[in-house]
């Protein structure tokens, strides 16, 4: 709390929120009186109302001014020692405006602007100007508000000119005006800075205006006195001595506002000041660019309307001219004798004109009416002279007739309509080539001719026509030497050598291709991308020609870029032993059988024994170069009991079972590239069943050899799960009873036991699945039999889920042509959206003409 003038012993009391809260007693020094207030007393989350009261003895002080006249301000205009001071007074325009409405100024249109101040020495009669002051307190910062003045400010009014009411703008706490003079109050807190208000020239003629003064209000006789003024008021036909000079945000909205009023004349001059006087922002420049070159047009001026089309094409690309504007551009650039830009100006108009019309097409198109746009725009184009975008559009119009084509075959909405109208796949196609020549007949030297060449080799490779293909290609590989198409033009060839049988131009045109570098679309050398095609054809032929060993070496190559290269390495080089399950042979004949004729034919899973009744087992093997034979003699009916078959007879423990047999036999060099049958001659006399184990490399084959007499004879009856089953002596045909049969399903848990009758018959029924039959006589003398119909009701075959279900993995990408297909699909896309972007407008765009290098132009009448 500020004590000052107090006297000592006056009490201070102190109330927050109409509670009392403490008292103090004022010792009498001026200065700071510090009081403490309790914490409670005070609501930290609202606003508090603190009031004080002095209780004792003051001091009364008094002030005495003294006033009067002087024809000299010098000695009070001197800034030091004075608690504030008037630094300038100003009088500027009044804001420019245009019908009433104010224009901007500033100068935020330009870029690094040099500003500049327009200071006005009056105003005409019946209109405005403005008054600046600025009024500083001259006393340190750091000064406490307690030791600042209050200041009153007093601003005389030029004598000719009337206050403008709300038009004051200043820090003052208030301010009053009475008899020609504005006063400002500000309190100790405020500074007064700027202040500013309007006057009105109200009386002609030329006035002095007395200066603005800054005094305390408690020591009048401190105080600061500006430099007197002088203020004009004009008439309206005195000449104005004021030199204005507008700036760049003034220039720009008065040229824009006259502008789009359609007052073209009036909107020229302070465009072209602008252009001439200030450097723009980029925004600003494209549009009074625009502006300055319709403004130049209807004027007719050629240098100027050549001046602005250049900046707006740079700058302005998206403008839109409509189709007279595009031809007055043309005739200024002939009109100044530049016929070559005016040429570039009349053709563009000619494309815009083109794309205008294309449109029409292009939303057939999209309607999906593939046919009737082609039809539409190839009609089109024979209309319009050959620029060379214009010839191009061509070849992609051959390319959607392509695209058609290939959409056709999983397209049905396409599919149906080119049934209604009788066209085919295939006629797409040759429609499709035939356009392609045209385009190359007529643009030889185009830069997409050698693509336009590359797509005529692929459609005729859909067409299989090979022939055309071989001639074409080599043609056009002489042709474009230096195109980075020259490997795929290369290929195609011997693609089509090779779908021909002419497998040693195809093998010469492979090995070139595989081996040879090309340069790629940015000059590098590389390989051809079509070097592993190139590769696996060399394969197939070789394979063709029956050359395994040379076909390896490039299936090898290939293997890891064609499944179907892996395929074939795999299937030449797998190593395979393979015998049959079960072998029998039979003993010869004793003398008690001799004259006997052939009985039924012996169902056995092999082959009878020879005459010489030697024990023989066929071997199939596939590129294995050696094999160990060892035979073991078994028990049949048991090793079926343990293992129902011998696909994993290998893991049967022998150990400690010496074999009767053993045998290195070398089958070749290894290398055999396919099946190979041999007979392994086995020293097997005796009656009974023996164990072949044939091990050649990590491969195992293993196979029973059964020496005996019986046959078995097995009638199955699938429906009802059933088997009967006959046993005979295969040198008498004698009924065999009393032998012991053992039958299982394939699907069944448990084998069904019994022993044959007097007719040597045993029937079993209640069997699932393939039936398997195995007879004993005696302990050495067996029968076998391995059924293939299924037996009983066959399960029913489960839904796969959707989970487990596998596709076909897709080898499209791995079939010869897949690099051709995929090159030439891209450039059929890239062509078929160069002309999407060519024939179509966005939605938010009127249709008109660009004054950039593509043009779109706005017909006055629809096409």
């Amino acid at each position: 709390v500020a004590a000052q003038d107090l006297n000592d012993g006056s009490l201070l009391t102190i109330t927050v929120n109409g509670r009392k809260v403490s008292e103090a007693e004022v010792p009498g020094a001026d200065g700071p009186l510090e009081v403490a207030v309790p914490a409670d007393a005070v609501n930290a989350n609202d606003a508090n109302r603190v009031a004080f009261a002095i209780e004792g003895r003051g001091s009364f002080h008094y002030a005495v001014a003294l006033t009067g006249f002087a024809r000299d301000f010098g000695p009070d205009q001197d800034r030091n020692d004075r608690p504030a001071f008037v630094d300038r007074r100003v009088y500027w325009p009044a804001d420019p405006e245009l019908d009433g409405k104010k224009l901007p100024v500033g100068f935020n249109a330009a870029v690094n602007p040099s500003t500049n101040e327009n200071v006005a020495t009056g105003t005409q009669l019946g209109r405005r100007a403005r008054v600046g002051l600025v009024v500083w307190r001259n006393v340190p910062a750091e000064t406490p508000e307690w030791e600042r003045d209050f200041l009153v400010v007093e601003e005389p009014l030029p004598a000719g000119a009337t206050l403008i009411e709300d038009s004051v703008v200043s820090s003052a706490a208030s301010y009053t005006y009475a008899d020609g003079v504005l006063t400002f109050y500000f309190p100790p807190d405020r500074n007064p800075g700027g202040i500013q208000y309007d006057v009105f020239g109200g009386l002609p003629g030329k006035f002095r205006t007395l200066p603005t003064s800054v005094r305390s209000a408690d020591e009048p006789g401190r105080f600061h006195i500006g430099e007197p003024g002088a203020f004009d008021v004009r008439t309206a036909d005195e000449p104005d001595p004021d030199h204005i000079r507008p700036t760049p945000d003034e220039l720009y909205a008065r040229g824009k506002a006259l502008f789009d009023a359609g007052r073209l004349a009036d909107a020229g001059p302070p465009l072209e000041a602008l252009l001439a006087d200030w450097t723009l922002r980029d925004d600003v420049a494209r549009d009074s660019a625009r502006m300055r070159l319709l403004i130049n047009i209807a004027a007719g001026d050629a240098r100027k309307v050549v001046r602005d089309f250049e900046v707006v094409k740079e700058r302005s690309p998206d403008l839109i001219l409509t189709f007279d504007q595009l031809q007055a551009i043309g005739r200024a650039y002939r009109d100044i004798d530049e016929h070559e830009r005016a040429m570039i100006v009349w053709r563009g108009l000619i494309e815009a004109s083109y794309l205008e019309d294309a449109r029409v097409g292009e939303l057939l198109r999209q309607r999906g009416e593939p046919l009737e746009a082609t039809a539409y725009l190839v009609d089109l184009w024979r209309q319009y002279p050959n620029t060379p975008s214009i010839e191009t559009d061509f070849f992609g119009l051959s390319q959607i007739v392509a695209d058609a084509a290939a959409r056709s075959l999983d397209d049905p909405l396409l599919r149906r309509k080119l049934a209604a109208a009788g066209v085919t796949r295939s006629g797409l196609l040759l429609h499709a080539a035939r356009m392609i020549r045209a385009f190359l007949a007529q643009s030889p030297t185009s830069p997409t001719a050698d693509e336009a060449s590359l797509a005529l080799l692929g459609t005729m490779l859909e067409l299989e026509d090979y022939p055309a293909v071989v001639k074409e290609a080599a043609r056009y590989a002489k042709t474009y030497p230096g195109s980075t198409f020259l490997d795929s033009y290369q290929y195609s060839q011997a693609l089509a050598d090779f779908h021909l049988g002419r497998y040693d131009e195809a093998v010469t045109l492979a090995e070139k291709i595989a081996a040879a570098t090309y340069k790629d679309a940015s000059g590098a050398e590389s390989p051809s991308p079509n070097k592993w095609q190139a590769v696996f054809i060399l394969g197939q032929i070789f394979d063709a020609r029956r050359m395994p060993g040379k076909a390896l070496e490039y299936y090898r190559q290939a293997a890891e870029h064609f499944t179907e290269a892996g395929d074939a390495v795999a299937y030449y080089t797998r190593k395979d032993l393979k015998v049959d399950e079960v072998t029998v042979v039979r003993p010869p004949a004793g003398p008690d059988v001799a004259g006997v004729g052939a009985g039924l034919r012996n169902v056995a899973v092999a082959p009878e024994a020879p005459a010489d009744g030697k024990a023989r087992i066929a071997l199939t093997y596939r590129n294995i170069p050696r094999v160990d034979v060892t035979v073991h003699p078994v028990d049949l009916m048991q090793l079926y009991l343990a293992r129902r078959n011998l696909d994993a007879i290998a893991g049967v423990d022998l150990a400690g079972i010496t074999p009767i047999f053993e045998r290195s036999v070398t089958l070749g060099s290894g290398d055999d590239y396919e099946d190979k049958t041999t007979t392994i001659e086995l020293p097997l006399a005796k009656d009974g069943a023996y164990l072949v184990m044939i091990r050649g490399g990590d491969l195992y084959a293993s196979g029973v050899v059964l020496v005996s007499p019986l046959e078995v004879d097995v009638l199955e009856q699938a429906d009802a799960g059933r088997v009967r089953v006959v046993v005979r002596d295969a040198r008498t045909k004698a009924p065999a009873s009393r032998v012991q049969v053992k039958v299982v399903g394939a699907a069944d848990a448990e084998f069904l036991s019994g022993e044959t009758d007097l007719r040597g018959v045993y029937s079993a029924e209640g069997l699932h699945g393939a039936a398997t039959v195995v007879v004993r006589k005696g302990a050495s003398e067996y029968a076998f039999h391995r059924g293939t119909t299924y037996l009983g009701q066959p399960p029913a075959a489960n839904a796969p889920a959707d989970a487990a279900k596998s596709e076909k993995p897709d080898q499209a990408g791995q079939s010869l042509d897949a690099n051709l297909k995929s090159l030439n699909r891209s450039n059929n896309l890239k062509q078929i959206e160069r002309l999407q972007n060519r024939y179509q407008v966005a939605p938010e765009q009127a249709p008109g003409a660009a004054a950039g290098s593509s043009f779109r132009w706005r017909r006055r009448t629809p096409p």
